[in-house]
């Protein structure tokens, strides 16, 4: 009965077409990591850091794709602005 029941669950898994095409994948992929860029381009905006420090930043961010954004922020560059604090 199992092994019936699984066989018939895994006959229509193997015929279902994919939900989920690899052009719709590499977009969502490519948004999220406009949008982490994005996130930390915002985040530098916070921190007090010279023109130069703040393209380097910027440039690590973009140039090393997903972990580049979390680095900017983890690492904290730079001092906060004061018209930032709370």
């Amino acid at each position: 009965m199992l092994a019936s029941t699984l066989k018939i669950l895994y006959n229509q898994v193997r015929d279902m077409q994919m939900l989920i095409t690899p052009d719709l994948m590499r977009w969502m992929l490519l948004v999220g990591m406009l949008s982490m860029v994005i996130l930390a381009a915002f985040y530098l905006r916070q921190r007090k850091l010279s023109t130069l420090a703040y393209t380097a930043w910027g440039l690590i961010a973009i140039l090393v794709p997903i972990i580049g954004p979390f680095l900017v922020i983890w690492l904290q560059p730079g001092d906060r602005r004061k018209r930032f604090y709370p």
